[in-house]
């Protein structure tokens, strides 16, 4: 007997190991269920809209903008716009003879661009020039219209009351103008060392006090008034 049971044991041991290994592949699944499940679930992130870049209003090609204005002029006629201010208005005649930056100035006017804009510049006994500001909706207002320049168009003079395009300066033989910012003289005797360097858009009639009192106002050594001089421009007829 007593060679009998420790027989008995090692034969239960024996059946005991090999029952807990029969099925390798069984018990590997379930190991592997309580991993996967361990896991945090995947999240299927829903696709983002595609944000679509609107095209500008205007091609910078310089061909491009010039059909745009162009065609834009004949059927946009008005040759006479009003610069509101806190100062009063000035009223200006737009030259016909300049197509160009006539409809340009007209579609700016109309696609409400200049609301909200400066006289940024005052120098007095010399020019007020505005048409621009240094906030973000002025900044995205020109992105959707388009960043372009206008073809010349000298055919007037720098007299008092001109209203003349700004451009660059470097890097600009053709003096192309700048499609944004404008600038009215206030010169008595007129600023004609301009003359063949910007364009001459139109002339005030009515008002040219009032931009005596803007170039009038203080302004820091960069001829940027201290106090904001805001503007808008409606086309009247």
């Amino acid at each position: 007997m007593r060679f009998v049971y420790p027989m008995f044991l090692f034969l239960m041991l024996l059946l005991g190991c090999e029952n807990k290994h029969s099925n390798p592949s069984k018990n590997k699944d379930i190991h592997k269920k309580e991993i996967d499940s361990a896991q945090p679930k995947k999240v299927i992130e829903k696709e983002k809209p595609k944000v679509i870049e609107e095209k500008p209003l205007i091609s910078r090609a310089l061909d491009s903008a010039k059909t745009f204005l162009l065609d834009y002029g004949k059927e946009n006629t008005e040759a006479k716009a009003i610069i509101e201010t806190s100062f009063g208005n000035i009223e200006i005649q737009l030259f016909k003879d300049t197509p160009l930056h006539r409809a340009n100035f007209i579609f700016l006017a109309k696609q409400h661009y200049f609301d909200n804009t400066l006289f940024y510049r005052v120098a007095p006994d010399f020019v007020i020039q505005g048409g621009n500001n240094d906030d973000t909706e002025t900044s995205i207002k020109r992105s959707r219209i388009g960043e372009y320049l206008l073809y010349p168009e000298m055919r007037h003079n720098h007299n008092r009351g001109a209203v003349s395009m700004a451009r660059y300066y470097e890097d600009n033989p053709r003096r192309l103008s700048k499609p944004y910012e404008f600038f009215i003289v206030i010169a008595q005797k007129g600023a004609h060392h301009l003359d063949g360097e910007h364009t001459v858009f139109g002339r005030v009639t009515k008002g040219l006090n009032v931009a005596d009192k803007i170039s009038m106002v203080k302004a820091d050594s960069q001829e940027w008034p201290y106090a904001d001089v805001p503007i808008k421009v409606r086309v009247v007829e």
